[in-house]
């Protein structure tokens, strides 16, 4: 009897183990495989990696399916990407919102995108950073800087340069990554680093861009809208602020950023793009989604809202 036992109880253990040996080979086999990151002084990033997205590959691409899957559609009838407008929070958070725009370059093609964020670091000041670095890599590959319109930007003006302390711990730029390696594949990035939001720093750098880039790319401003106000507070600050884009006139919107009526942390951004669009005849701005973090986890005494919007032409 006392053999028996034993050999049951043996038994049991086996099937435990290999049981536990199954499930930790399944959970590894659902991951991606460790990314290698090149370090060397030439390569920017990752900094907002297992923080703002996840490092892992598939858990990263699953999620941003997931986020096109929820995006609600929309028809450009025909009309042609200018930009997009869109959050910078952690996933969690925005990326629901951000994938309503994203979503909208599948199966489109752009050679060149430049993507304009605020300098939550190391900002504050009349400057604009564009890194002098030649790749930019997130945990879905690397993606090359355009280093010729880099270095005419900051060539050809001393007001743009490469401070370090824009970006070295900068996510707003980075978020934006993984959803257009996702969606476009090949691209070449123009990174650039806001420092306030002056709207005269908002109207020399559209034109520099005006003026070195032109319209062949596509233009993305990196924004959160209202900071840490009950819902009902943030959803009014926010909808003044949605209407003002939507109208495309930014010397209105930044009166408004100025009285407090909006806010938007990307303030000098969107004052960018949308003094580059008042270039484009019979140029629509669209809203996509708003919501706000309230919204993502049902608390709502203290909230960041969010916009996604597409400049059309």
């Amino acid at each position: 009897m006392e053999a028996r036992k034993k050999l049951i109880f043996t038994i049991i253990g086996l099937v435990v183990f290999f049981l536990g040996l199954f499930i930790v080979l399944s959970l590894q086999e659902k991951k991606g495989k460790p990314v290698e990151f090149v370090k060397n002084e030439a390569v920017l990033g990752p900094v907002a990696a297992g923080k703002f997205y996840p490092a892992d590959q598939k858990k990263l691409v699953n999620w941003i399916d997931s986020f096109f899957g929820d995006a609600p559609d929309f028809d450009p009838a025909g009309r042609n990407i200018f930009g997009l407008i869109v959050p910078h929070a952690g996933y969690f958070y925005s990326g629901r919102t951000a994938g309503a725009a994203f979503k909208l370059l599948k199966g489109k093609s752009f050679s060149r995108v430049v993507v304009i964020a605020p300098a939550h670091y190391g900002g504050g000041t009349v400057e604009v950073s564009i890194p002098k670095h030649g790749i930019y890599q997130t945990n879905l590959g690397s993606i090359p800087i355009d280093q010729e319109i880099t270095n005419r930007l900051r060539q050809n003006h001393e007001w743009i340069t490469d401070n370090p302390a824009f970006y070295e711990k900068e996510h707003s730029l980075e978020v934006e990554l993984p959803f257009l390696q996702h969606v476009l594949g090949d691209f070449r990035l123009v990174p650039v680093y806001v420092g306030n939001s002056d709207r005269e720093l908002a109207r020399k750098l559209a034109e520099a861009l005006r003026e070195t880039v032109g319209k062949d790319a596509l233009y993305i401003a990196s924004t959160d809208l209202s900071h840490y106000h009950p819902q009902m507070k943030a959803n009014t600050k926010d909808r003044r602020a949605l209407d003002l884009i939507t109208a495309g006139d930014p010397e209105a919107l930044a009166q408004a950023a100025a009285a407090r009526k909006c806010e938007l942390c990307g303030l000098g951004p969107v004052l960018t793009v949308l003094y580059l669009f008042q270039d484009i005849p019979e140029g629509s701005i669209k809203l996509l989604k708003y919501e706000t973090s309230g919204d993502v986890t049902g608390k709502k005494h203290s909230v960041v809202g969010y916009g996604a919007l597409v400049l059309l032409h």
